[in-house]
């Protein structure tokens, strides 16, 4: 029994064993047979290859200067490499510009799978192929690639390397183009910048025909970051010239403004005064040019400023004539006037300070908005001309007597510029204009004759005087009737 049972253990031993013979088996062969796709699939070896080399025949190097190179592709594998990618990388002295693609029939050596490209300063990826219609075996296609020189290579060598990447593997290539270099240090070229200044009259930025130049203004040409390179004044015609700047740096200009004068601000159309209020513009030079300088005929010209400089002017005369009294009314005449090149801005305002002894009774002008004691002109005032006149009339108190004076002002609109002589105090009654160093005040000081023995004046045009009078007269002449009726009665 014992036997038996050995014997049957035995037999089901000898028949796992060939179940586990098989099934290794079996796993091998499957083994192999994934081995054998994988490998065609994914080739161990790049399934592309790269070729970079430069055109003949370019010109010099320089800033702004053309560098032209090709980029070619080509499948390699069997069958096809699907979807490749090509990457060009640039130079960091180099931007890149432009590309074209050079194409046959899909029997020739040159593929029509489908390019997408998407490029950007330093990076250009060429996309070829689609799952539909992949790039195949012996396809190619040629990139000819164009670029720009930003900066000057330290090494005087430009690096440009590309991968192609597809069916998982990738292939490089690399190109060092030796640049031979154009005139100047580096190779940057030597340009010229230059732009005029004017009396900016209406302020729009612009320089009309009429409007003069401003000579011998101070202009000064620094780095970018603001050390002092050159300077220069303007000519009688208002404009000035640097030479010798490097291409493709960037610079600075500042204009000293003349005492009291301020810069118009670039206006919005972008052409006309380059500069901001503080007199100073940033540029880049030019990439190349002829170096000249004459104002127009500079490698980059239109670098202008306008000028501004407008002076109020305030006077101040007495239109009551003859006599003054107590309680008489007094008129005054003020009249603004612009002794500078540009206009003022609308909004100037005049204002009148009356002491104790005055008091207001009107104050009007033309092209004025009057409110109280301080009238806003409607419009600019523009340089060399005068506004209408403002009429004060103002009355004197019962105690006025001796020296009483009225003094007035004038100011620049809130958002204009300062003038050339400003206003540096705001007068008050008490002060005597002729003495302070603005001309934006004044004052007439009248002499208030004592009303002892007389009526006062009281601004009726005589009425009450010639009234009193006729009383006083019909007083005596009643008088004198009583006399003559008490003569005839005796």
């Amino acid at each position: 029994m014992l036997s038996g049972v050995l014997t049957r253990r035995a037999g089901k031993s000898t028949g796992r064993g060939l179940w586990l013979r098989i099934i290794v088996a079996i796993g091998l062969v499957t083994l192999f047979w994934a081995t054998l796709h994988v490998d065609k699939a994914y080739p161990e070896t790049a399934p592309a290859s790269i070729q970079l080399t430069a055109d003949s025949g370019q010109d010099p190097y320089r800033l702004g200067a053309r560098v032209d190179f090709r980029a070619k592709v080509t499948c390699t594998t069997a069958g096809s490499c699907g979807i490749l990618t090509l990457t060009v990388n640039l130079d960091p002295n180099l931007a890149y510009e432009s590309y074209s693609m050079i194409t046959a029939d899909r029997n020739g050596p040159t593929t029509k799978a489908s390019v997408k490209v998407v490029a950007s300063q330093r990076v250009v990826t060429f996309t070829i192929g689609t799952a539909a219609v992949g790039f195949g075996n012996g396809e190619y296609v040629t990139f000819p690639i164009s670029a720009r020189g930003i900066s000057i290579p330290a090494d005087k060598l430009l690096n440009i390397t590309a991968s192609a990447q597809a069916a998982g593997h990738t292939a490089a290539a690399a190109l060092v183009i030796s640049t031979a270099t154009g005139p100047g240090p580096n190779g940057a070229d030597k340009v010229s910048v230059g732009g005029c200044t004017w009396w900016d009259a209406d302020r729009d930025g612009q320089r009309d025909s009429a409007e003069p130049a401003v000579a011998g203004l101070k202009v000064t040409l620094n780095s970018a970051s603001g050390s002092r390179l050159d300077s220069a004044v303007t000519d009688p015609t208002g404009c000035y010239a640097f030479a010798d700047l490097d291409a493709g740096v960037r610079y600075q200009l500042s204009f000293t403004a003349p005492k009291g004068a301020r810069f118009t601000t670039k206006p919005a159309s972008g052409v006309g005064s380059m500069v901001a209020a503080d007199g100073t513009v940033s540029f880049t030079a030019p990439l190349g040019g002829g170096n000249l300088v004459a104002h127009d005929a500079t490698d980059l010209a239109g670098m202008d400023a306008g000028v501004i400089s407008y002076n109020l002017v305030l006077t101040q005369t007495l239109l009551t004539t003859g006599e003054i009294t107590a309680q008489d009314s007094v008129r005054y005449r003020l009249v603004v006037s612009n002794t500078g090149e540009s206009a003022a801005l609308a909004g100037w305002r005049v204002s009148v300070v009356l002491p104790k002894q005055l008091k207001l009774v009107s104050l009007v002008g033309t092209g004025f908005n009057c409110s109280g004691s301080t009238c806003s002109a409607k419009a600019p005032l523009a340089g060399g001309s005068s506004a209408a006149a403002i009429t004060l009339t103002a009355r004197l108190s019962a105690a006025a007597s001796g020296a009483v004076s009225a003094v007035s002002y004038v100011r620049p609109a809130t958002a204009d510029v300062a003038e050339t002589v400003p206003l540096s105090t705001v007068p008050t009654a008490s002060t005597k204009t002729e003495a302070t160093v603005s001309d934006n005040d004044a004052r007439v000081v009248v002499q208030v004759t004592a009303t002892s023995g007389h009526l006062a004046n009281t601004g009726a045009g005589g009425v009450l005087e010639e009234l009193t009078l006729g009383v006083l007269l019909g007083a005596v002449g009643g008088g004198l009737l009583l006399t003559r009726r008490s003569r005839a009665a005796n």
